[in-house]
């Protein structure tokens, strides 16, 4: 067995028969309400896992663990005020937190990780991301400009190996001061949510070839992105107010525009 999913075993408090199963690589933990201990965990040579719905909120038992890649984290917002996540994960590439976090310092210390997609709603502060060198895909969900500097991206720019940024649904002011000007070799960019009605700042990401606008309703124009040559994907849904799609005429005819 290489997969398994458990789902609303309302009676499962711990785990300890699965190293006996030496095949097991991916595991699924999804509405176990009374699951509380993870450490069996630490004795399965897993590359995926993901617990969602659950109320297990100490993961560190897992710290340390060698084979560990991809990790998914689903919680009700109550219950991840509590989270204490692993103190460290060598093999860790990929990072799904999909509830609203309030604290990302614990993540500094997963600098293998590649992609990681976080719901930043409470968060204060950006900077500890700036200690993920080997990152190459960053989604930030719901960054509110009550909560952070216009300038909260800044840190970000230190992250040369960022080729996709994605700031879906954050204040238009966030997106807005975000140092594009630092981050050439940006090839996908989402802002699918946020906003923004002034594109400028974009044209310094001379690489972006896919470029997510949906929802922009204040956005006009679109004549700053006629300087991005490579860009081959742009996505328009709910721009009600674009209506000149001139500068964009060339990924048009490619069929890469998508605005109904």
């Amino acid at each position: 067995m290489q997969s398994l999913h458990l789902e609303e075993c309302r009676h499962l408090e711990q785990l300890s028969p699965l190293p006996g199963l030496p095949g097991l690589s991916a595991l699924t933990l999804a509405s176990c309400r009374s699951l509380r201990d993870l450490s069996s965990l630490r004795h399965v040579q897993l590359t995926a896992l993901t617990i969602d719905r659950c109320f297990a909120r100490d993961l560190t038992p897992l710290s340390g663990h060698p084979t560990l890649q991809e990790l998914y984290l689903g919680y009700d917002v109550w219950v991840v005020m509590g989270l204490q996540l692993p103190e460290h994960l060598p093999a860790l590439r990929r990072l799904r937190i999909s509830s609203a976090i309030q604290d990302l310092s614990p993540l500094a210390a997963f600098t293998s990780l590649q992609e990681l997609e976080v719901f930043a709603v409470s968060v204060y502060d950006i900077s500890p991301l700036s200690c993920l060198t080997n990152l190459q895909e960053l989604d930030l969900h719901q960054l509110q400009e009550d909560q952070l500097p216009l300038d909260a991206l800044g840190p970000l720019a230190v992250l040369s190996s960022l080729r996709c940024l994605g700031l879906q649904g954050c204040d238009a002011s966030i997106a807005q001061h975000c140092p594009w000007h630092c981050f050439p070799q940006l090839t996908r960019v989402d802002l699918h949510g946020s906003c923004v009605s002034d594109l400028a700042p974009l044209h310094a990401v001379s690489g972006l070839a896919s470029l997510d606008l949906t929802e922009a309703r204040e956005l006009v124009s679109l004549a700053p992105l006629s300087r991005l040559a490579g860009l081959s994907e742009l996505v328009l849904t709910g721009c009600r107010k674009v209506h000149d799609l001139r500068p964009v005429l060339h990924i048009m005819q490619a069929g890469g525009l998508r605005k109904p």
